[in-house]
C-alpha cells in the first residue's frame, strides 16, 4: 500500500499521555539519553511508544519534527519527497535546493538512496543550527524497502552530532546502528505497580487499592493498551465492584490479555455504530465526508470526536477534524468481526465507495487502491492509466510496479498501457518478459491509434535492442515511426518527456543506422543537449553527454571523445548524479582507453570499477560481459594468447548479455582469431561463420564492419584468400560510408597482410601506405586485432620503402620496443630502469650486476642531455684528480668492461648497438630510459592540468607516479652533473605527487590520493601542499586524530628543519588562515 499519505504529526491513539513516566524518564537521563545520537523505542503494538518518545521531546525541550512512517515510504522516492515537503512546512528556514531539484525533475529515484541521506543530512546540518530531533515512528513498516531503510540509515549516519534521532518500532530493525544508540524495550515500558496506581486516580477518579493494582498487574503484565482497557471496562467509584469483575475475568482464563482485547472491544461501541465502524474499518485512514457516505449516518463526525476524546482507540490523524484514524489494535478487532458481520458484496461495495470518492476528491493513488480491493479492474486500470506516467515521471517505480503487481496476469495481457507499465518496470528483472510486454503495448497502441502509448512502447524497445539485447536490425525497423511519432507529438511532450524522446532517437539513428542517417543522428543529440541545459539539471547533462559518446565514438574521434570524456568526469563527481550514469560514465573510461590501446591506465580504470561497491551486483551484471570483451581485445594486442584463450573460454561459457547475439559474435569472432593464428582451420572457420550469422541476425554497420574486419583477417591467417577479400571489402565499404577510420585502419592492415601472402607487392605498399596515413592523421597506435606479429611484418616493410617513415618508426618503438637499425634488422630497445637502482634489459633478459664506475658511467650519461658526452668530460667528471693519459686508460678499460657486460647478458655484438663512441663523443643509442619516460610524462601531466583536463591529467600523472620507484641511480655521486639532475627530478617528482593528489581527490579518488601525498611527503615531510590535503581529507571525514597527527608532524619536520618555535607557529598559523579556518 505505497499509496496513502504518510504523516508528520504526533503520537495518536495510547492515552498513556495522562501519565508521567518519571521513573522511565529518569532512566534515560542517568543513561546519558539527553547525549545520545540515536534513541531506539522497540516495543509491540499497545505499548505506549509513541507517547513516552513524546514525553522524551517534552523533557529535552529541543525543537522536533514527528514523522509517522506509513505504508507509502515503502517507496523511497514518496518517502523522500513526503519528507522534504513536511521537514520544510516544520521548520520554515530549511532549505533543501538539491534535493528539490532531484524531486521537480523526477530524478529522485535514480540516485542512490545512500546518496539522498548524505545530501539530506548535509542540508538540515547547514540550515538547522542547535540540536534538534528527528522522530520516526513505525520504521518496521520499512523493513520491506531496503532502499527506504538505506536512506534512512545513511541520513542517521551522516549527520552531525546536532541531528538526533528517536527511532519507534515493533521490533529490532536497523540493528547495524543499536550498538551506538540508548534503547529503550518492551520491559522498560511496561507499567509499574506504582504507575497502574497513578493512572487509576487519572482514569478511575479515585485512588486504587493496592489489590486492585495487584490483579490489574497480573492481567496485563504491565501491558499499557491493556490496562487502559480495563480501566475503560470497569465500574467506577465501586472497589468492590471492580475487584469482582477482576476476578471474573481471571476465571475466563484468555490467553493473554490481547485476546482480551478482541472480544470486549466491541462492547466499547454504541450498538447502532457498530455496523458503520465495520465498514469504517475497512479503510486505511476515515474521512469523515465519506464517512457520511458509507455509514449513512449524518453526525459520524460526533461519534468519531467523541471515540476521540474517550480514548477509544480513535485519533484525529490530521489534527483537526476531517480525518481520523483507528489503532491499529482497533481495526484489526473490527476487520475481523466484518468478515463476519459484512457480506463480500458489501465489503466489495465500501470499497468501490471509496474509490468513487477518492476520484472525485483528485486523489488517484488511493482510488486505484480501493478499486483494486474491489477486485473492479476496469475501474483500476483506467485510473492507472491517469496516474501511471505521472509516478513514471516521478520515478516512483515503487509504487507503481506495486499497484501493476494487483492485477491479475490476464487483465494486464488484455491492457495496453497496464503491458507497458509492467514491460516498462520489467526491464531489470526479467528482460524477455520485459520485450514481449512491451511489444504487446505497442502493437496494441499502433492498432487502437494510441500515438502518446505508442511512441513510448516504441521508444523503450528501441533502447531495448541498443542497450539490453543489442538486436539492432531489429531496432532499425522501429526507428522510422518512432520519428514519425515524434514529430506528431514533440511540442506536446513536457520537457522531461521531450528530453528522453529526443536522447531515443540519436542513440537509436547512432547505432543502429549510423552510415545512412549519421546527419539526424546529430539533430537529435543537438536537441538533447539544448534540453537539458534549459532544464539546468547535471544528471541529463550527464544523459546527453553519453549520447555524443555514442555518436562520435561509431566515427572514431578519439579526441572529440577524450574532451566529451572529461566533461562526464567533471560531472560525475556532483550530487545529483545518477549511479546508473555514473555508471556508464566509468565504463566509457574504461572503454576510451582501451580503444585507444593504452596498456597502463585501462587495467586500473577496470579494476576501479570492479572494486566499486556503488555498481552494486546488478551494474556488475551489465558490464562485466563488456570489460570482458575488452580485455580479450588487450591481450591480442599485447600477444598474450593464452590469457586471450582463457578470457575467451570464460566469455563463450557465460550467461545472461553473453549469450545473445551482440556479444557473442565478437566474442566468436577474436576465437576465429585465435583459431586462425594457431592454424586449427576447421574450428576457425566454424567459429567465423557463427559470428557472422548471429552478426546479421543482430545489426549494427559499425559492428558489421567490426565483424567483417576481424574475420577478414582471420581467413587472411587461414590463407582463405577469396573469403578474406570479400569481408574485407564489405568492411572497407561500411567503414568509408560511416567516416570510420579506425575500423577502416584494421582492414587496409589485414588487406597488406593478404596482399603479401599473395606476393601482390604494389597492392600490398599501397594498403600499408593508406593505412599509416589513418593512423597518422588520427594519432592511433592501436586498433583491433592489430597483433605485435601483423604490427611488426608491416612496420618492417613501411620502413624499409620508406612508408610513413617517422610515424612508423614511432609506432615501433612505442608499442613493440623495437628499432629498426641503417643497415636493416629489427632488433629491440635497450630498457635502461635508473629510478630506485640501475637495472638493463633487452626483451626477458636482465642485468643489475654492475660495478660502482658502469653505473656512475650510465648515470653521467643518462643525466646528459642526449644521453651523449665527449670523451674529456666523461674523464674530468669520474677522474678529476687524474692526469689526461691516465683518465683515459681508466675510461678505455672503464668502456672495454661495461661493452663485455652487455655482449654478454644481450648477445654478441650489442654493445655496439647501444653503446657507441664515435668522433670522441661516447652515446647511448637504441635505448628508452625510464627517466626520460617520466619526465616527458610528467610535463604532458601538467599540460593537461594547467588545461583542466583533470582527467587526462591523471592518468598521465599517474603512469609517471608508477615509473618513480626511488631516487636516481642512488649512490652515483661522482659528478656533479649527475647529482643536480638527482635534485632536479626530485622537484619534478613533487611537482607530479602534489599535482596528482589534487587532480585525484577532485576526481573522488581519495583514498588512492590520500596514499600518494603521503608517499610524497616520505620525501618531503614539510610540503604544505600534501599535508593540507591530508588534514583536509581527514577533517571531512572526521577522522580528527589523525587530522591532530598531521598537524603535529608537520610541527616536528619544520623544527627539525631548523626552524625556531616562533617560526614555526606563524607557519602554522599561516597554514590555517591561508584556508580560512
Amino acid at each position: 500500500m505505497y499509496w496513502f499519505e504518510s504523516e508528520a504529526a504526533g503520537p495518536h491513539g495510547e492515552n498513556s499521555g495522562t501519565l508521567r513516566r518519571a521513573r522511565l524518564f529518569g532512566q534515560v537521563e542517568a543513561r546519558g539519553g539527553a547525549r545520545k545520537k540515536i534513541i531506539f523505542i522497540v516495543a509491540g503494538a499497545g505499548y505506549g511508544k509513541s507517547y513516552f518518545a513524546a514525553q522524551l521531546l517534552a523533557g529535552f525541550d529541543r525543537p522536533y519534527f514527528w514523522r509517522q512512517i506509513g505504508f507509502r515510504d515503502q517507496d523511497p522516492v514518496a518517502f523522500i519527497t513526503d519528507l522534504v515537503t513536511v521537514l520544510r512546512d516544520r521548520f520554515p528556514e530549511a532549505d533543501f535546493p538539491l534535493l528539490q531539484k532531484l524531486i521537480d525533475n523526477g530524478e529522485l529515484g535514480a540516485v542512490a538512496s545512500a546518496r539522498l541521506g548524505e545530501l539530506l543530512a548535509a542540508e538540515l546540518d547547514r540550515t538547522l543550527p542547535g540540536i534538534h530531533y528527528l522522530v520516526f515512528d513505525d520504521i518496521h513498516l520499512l523493513e520491506n524497502s531496503p532502499a527506504s531503510l538505506h536512506f534512512l540509515r545513511t541520513l542517521i549516519e551522516a549527520a552531525s552530532g546536532n541531528l538526533r534521532f528517536i527511532l519507534i518500532s515493533r521490533h529490532a530493525i536497523l540493528t547495524e546502528l543499536q550498538s551506538r544508540a540508548l534503547q529503550i524495550g518492551s520491559d522498560d515500558l511496561r507499567l509499574t505497580h506504582d504507575e497502574i496506581a497513578e493512572l487509576c486516580v487519572a482514569m478511575l477518579q479515585f485512588p486504587a487499592s493496592i489489590e486492585i493494582v495487584r490483579q490489574l498487574h497480573r492481567l496485563t503484565g504491565g501491558w499499557i493498551m491493556g490496562v487502559l482497557l480495563l480501566l475503560k471496562t470497569l465500574p467506577e467509584h465501586d472497589e468492590q465492584a471492580i475487584l469482582r469483575r477482576l476476578e471474573e475475568l481471571l476465571k475466563q482464563k484468555h490467553p493473554d490479555i490481547h485476546t482480551y482485547f478482541q472480544v470486549e472491544v466491541l462492547a466499547l461501541l454504541p450498538e447502532d455504530l457498530r455496523s458503520g465502524f465495520f465498514k469504517l474499518s475497512l479503510l486505511e485512514k476515515v474521512p469523515v465526508a465519506l464517512a457520511r457516505q458509507l455509514t449513512m449516518v449524518p453526525d459520524i463526525e460526533q461519534h468519531l470526536e467523541r471515540a476521540a476524546r474517550r480514548n477509544l482507540f480513535v485519533a484525529r490523524s490530521d489534527g483537526k477534524r476531517s480525518v481520523y484514524i483507528f489503532h491499529q489494535l482497533l481495526r484489526d478487532s473490527l476487520r475481523a468481526a466484518a468478515g463476519e458481520v459484512l457480506s463480500p458484496q458489501e465489503r466489495s461495495q465500501v470499497f468501490r465507495d471509496a474509490a468513487a470518492w477518492f476520484r472525485q476528491q483528485g486523489r488517484v493513488e488511493e482510488a486505484v487502491y480501493y478499486a483494486l480491493q474491489a477486485q473492479d479492474y476496469s475501474v483500476a486500470q483506467t485510473l492507472l492509466q491517469k496516474v501511471g506516467l505521472k509516478l513514471l515521471a516521478d520515478n516512483r517505480v515503487d509504487t507503481l510496479r506495486e499497484m501493476v503487481s494487483q492485477f491479475p496476469e490476464a487483465v494486464v495481457s488484455e491492457s495496453n498501457w497496464l503491458s507497458f507499465f509492467h514491460g516498462k518496470l520489467s526491464l531489470e528483472i526479467d528482460p524477455p518478459e520485459a520485450y514481449q510486454s512491451l511489444e504487446r503495448a505497442r502493437a496494441g497502441f499502433s492498432e487502437e491509434q494510441e500515438f502518446v502509448g505508442e511512441f513510448l512502447a516504441t521508444g523503450e524497445l528501441i533502447y531495448f535492442h541498443c542497450l539490453v539485447d543489442g538486436m539492432f536490425e531489429q531496432g532499425r525497423c522501429l526507428l522510422a515511426r518512432a520519428e514519425e511519432l515524434y514529430a506528431l507529438l514533440r511540442h506536446e511532450l513536457p520537457p522531461i518527456a521531450h528530453f528522453n524522446a529526443a536522447r531515443m532517437l540519436s542513440v537509436g539513428f547512432s547505432y543502429v543506422d549510423a552510415n545512412a542517417n549519421a546527419a539526424r543522428a546529430r539533430q537529435h543529440a543537438e536537441t538533447t543537449r539544448q534540453l537539458a541545459e534549459e532544464l539546468d539539471y547535471d544528471n541529463f547533462r550527464v544523459s546527453a553527454l553519453l549520447v555524443e559518446i555514442y555518436l562520435h565514438g561509431v566515427q572514431a574521434d578519439w579526441g572529440v571523445l577524450r574532451n566529451i570524456v572529461e566533461k562526464l568526469t567533471a560531472l560525475a563527481g556532483r550530487p545529483l548524479i545518477s549511479e546508473m550514469n555514473r555508471l556508464f560514465v566509468h565504463l566509457n573510461q574504461v572503454n576510451l582507453l582501451g580503444l585507444e590501446g593504452d596498456f597502463d591506465n585501462y587495467p586500473v580504470h577496470r579494476d576501479r570499477l570492479l572494486d566499486d561497491d556503488r555498481a552494486g551486483l546488478s551494474g556488475k551484471t551489465v558490464f562485466l560481459p563488456f570489460l570482458l570483451l575488452w580485455d580479450i581485445d588487450m591481450h591480442f594486442a599485447k600477444g598474450e594468447y593464452v590469457e586471450a584463450r582463457r578470457a575467451l573460454q570464460l566469455a563463450l561459457h557465460g550467461d545472461g548479455a553473453a549469450r545473445r547475439p551482440h556479444l557473442r559474435s565478437q566474442y566468436l569472432h577474436y576465437s576465429a582469431y585465435l583459431l586462425a593464428l594457431q592454424g586449427d582451420r576447421e574450428q576457425a572457420v566454424a567459429a567465423a561463420e557463427e559470428s557472422r550469422q548471429l552478426r546479421c541476425a543482430a545489426g549494427g554497420h559499425y559492428f558489421v564492419a567490426f565483424n567483417n574486419m576481424i574475420l577478414g583477417g582471420a581467413y587472411v591467417q587461414l590463407g582463405m584468400r577469396g573469403r578474406a577479400e570479400q569481408l574485407l571489402e564489405h568492411a572497407r565499404e561500411l567503414s568509408t560510408d560511416m567516416g570510420n577510420d579506425f575500423v577502416l585502419a584494421g582492414t587496409h592492415a589485414h588487406r597488406a597482410c593478404l596482399c603479401l601472402d599473395c606476393g601482390k607487392q604494389a597492392e600490398a605498399l599501397h594498403e600499408i601506405r593508406r593505412m599509416l596515413e589513418l593512423l597518422r592523421k588520427n594519432r592511433y597506435v592501436h586498433f583491433f586485432s592489430w597483433t605485435p606479429s601483423v604490427m611488426e611484418k608491416l612496420l618492417s616493410v613501411a620502413l624499409a620503402q620508406g612508408i610513413e617513415a617517422d610515424y612508423a618508426a614511432f609506432l615501433l618503438s612505442e608499442r613493440l620496443g623495437k628499432v629498426r637499425l641503417a643497415d636493416g634488422p629489427i632488433v629491440s630497445l635497450l630498457q635502461i630502469r635508473t629510478l630506485g637502482g640501475l637495472e638493463l634489459s633487452v626483451g626477458k633478459k636482465t642485468c643489475n650486476h654492475l660495478t660502482a664506475g658502469q653505473r656512475e658511467l650510465l648515470a653521467l650519461l643518462v643525466a646528459t642531455p642526449g644521453c651523449a658526452l665527449p670523451l674529456g668530460e666523461i674523464q674530468a667528471a669520474l677522474w678529476p684528480d687524474s692526469a689526461e693519459k691516465k683518465s683515459r686508460v681508466k675510461f678505455d678499460n672503464l668502456l672495454f668492461r661495461l661493452r663485455r657486460v652487455l655482449d654478454e647478458h644481450f648477445g654478441a655484438q650489442s654493445s655496439k648497438i647501444y653503446l657507441v663512441l664515435e668522433k670522441g663523443i661516447l652515446s647511448l643509442r637504441n635505448v628508452r630510459v625510464d627517466v626520460a619516460e617520466f619526465q616527458d610524462k610528467v610535463k604532458e601531466g601538467l599540460w593537461h592540468a594547467r588545461r583542466k583536463k583533470a582527467w587526462q591529467a591523471g592518468n598521465v600523472l599517474r603512469q609517471a607516479h608508477r615509473l618513480w620507484v626511488g631516487e636516481f641511480v642512488p649512490g652515483a655521486q661522482a659528478s656533479d652533473r649527475v647529482c643536480d639532475f638527482r635534485r632536479n627530478l626530485h622537484n619534478r617528482y613533487l611537482e607530479c605527487v602534489c599535482r596528482l593528489a589534487e587532480t585525484h581527490y577532485a576526481n573522488g579518488l581519495h583514498e588512492e590520493a590520500v596514499r600518494i601525498a603521503e608517499d610524497g611527503l616520505r620525501y618531503d615531510r614539510t610540503n604544505e601542499s600534501l599535508i593540507r590535503l591530508l588534514y583536509e581529507h581527514h577533517a571531512r571525514y572526521g577522522n580528527h586524530v589523525q587530522a591532530r597527527r598531521t598537524i603535529r608532524d608537520y610541527r616536528d619536520a619544520l623544527r627539525e628543519d631548523g626552524y625556531v618555535p616562533a617560526e614555526v607557529e606563524e607557519i602554522l598559523e599561516s597554514f590555517f588562515a591561508e584556508d580560512g579556518m
